[in-house]
């Protein structure tokens, strides 16, 4: 009978050793995954926290390159204007101060390439003053002491009917090329943008 008892005894010391080890186990592997479920979670946080913190530096810093180079631009535009501006007036004074012959030759020429235009005799209109400069050109029919602008040249017009003009005048030509003029210019400005970029990131403006 005591041998039962001890038997029993023993076989539920061991049971109950038995439930505690199951008991840890478990309640270890619990622990471990909630763990590991939170070192997941918080590396995705952190995961999701730099690519926020990335979207937004990169947001920024397009900002700010956008702001840099729309600068430039600007700058550039006010470059370009003051220099056909000073181009303008250099071409001013030049015909300002050109003599007489030297305005006579480059109203003869003026002249000869708007006739060359010309699909048959034509009506020359030049600054008063210059008609007979070019009264003997030929393919003239008549000409007119017309024209008002200060800067010279002529406009040629069919004599039959005036439908087909030419304006040869120096302000026309100038309209024509200060446009070209301006586009030239700011093309070979606009190389520069990588340059404007680079200084940029280098002074640490983005």
């Amino acid at each position: 009978m005591k041998d039962s008892l001890v038997a029993f005894k023993e076989q539920m010391r061991r049971e109950h050793e038995e439930r505690k080890a199951a008991f840890r186990r478990e309640a270890e592997e619990r622990i471990s995954d909630m763990i590991a479920s939170r070192r997941s979670q918080a590396e995705k946080d952190i995961t999701r926290w730099r690519q926020d913190r990335r979207e937004v530096h990169e947001r920024q810093e397009q900002i700010l390159r956008q702001r840099a180079l729309g600068r430039y631009r600007h700058l550039r535009m006010e470059v370009v204007r003051e220099l056909v501006a000073r181009v303008m007036a250099q071409v001013e004074f030049r015909f300002q101060n050109a003599d007489a012959e030297e305005r006579r030759r480059w109203l003869i020429l003026l002249a000869q390439e708007a006739l060359g235009c010309m699909r048959g005799k034509a009506v020359l209109a030049v600054p008063p003053g210059d008609e007979d400069a070019v009264r003997e050109l030929p393919g003239v029919e008549r000409v007119e002491g017309i024209v008002k602008d200060p800067w010279g040249g002529c406009v040629s017009r069919d004599a039959a009917d005036g439908r087909h003009m030419v304006d040869n005048t120096f302000r026309t030509r100038w309209s024509r090329s200060e446009a070209f003029f301006a586009a030239q210019l700011g093309m070979a400005l606009g190389g520069q943008e990588d340059d404007v970029e680079r200084f940029a990131r280098e002074l640490r403006l983005y």
